[in-house]
């Protein structure tokens, strides 16, 4: 598998909310970067805070419309949305979609 079918399984994962599926295609040293420039480090970290997300965007997923790859580094652009559910049921209201990469 070549990084970019590596990286396109980690969004199918991410569009099933599938947390196990997802830990299993990251490394121990893991690190996710979020759009803020927020940092978290290792797997089980990492997991846990998918779990996390999952649960507060029930309905998150990435839509990805062009992947572009260059050595080992991939780039996906598309778009990301989901509907914030706040700790409680989620409201049409709180839907978004945005661009992404």
């Amino acid at each position: 598998m070549n990084a970019a079918e590596l990286v396109l399984r980690f969004a199918d994962a991410v569009n099933l909310a599938d947390v196990d599926r997802l830990s299993s295609l990251m490394t121990e040293g893991h690190v996710f970067i979020d759009s803020d420039g927020s940092r978290i480090i290792g797997r089980s970290a990492a997991s846990k805070a998918w779990s996390q997300y999952f649960a507060m965007m029930h309905d998150y997923t990435v839509q990805v419309q062009e992947t572009f790859l260059s050595g080992g580094t991939v780039v996906l652009v598309g778009m990301a949305s989901g509907t914030y559910a706040g700790g409680g049921t989620p409201r049409a209201s709180n839907r978004w979609t945005v661009p992404a990469a």
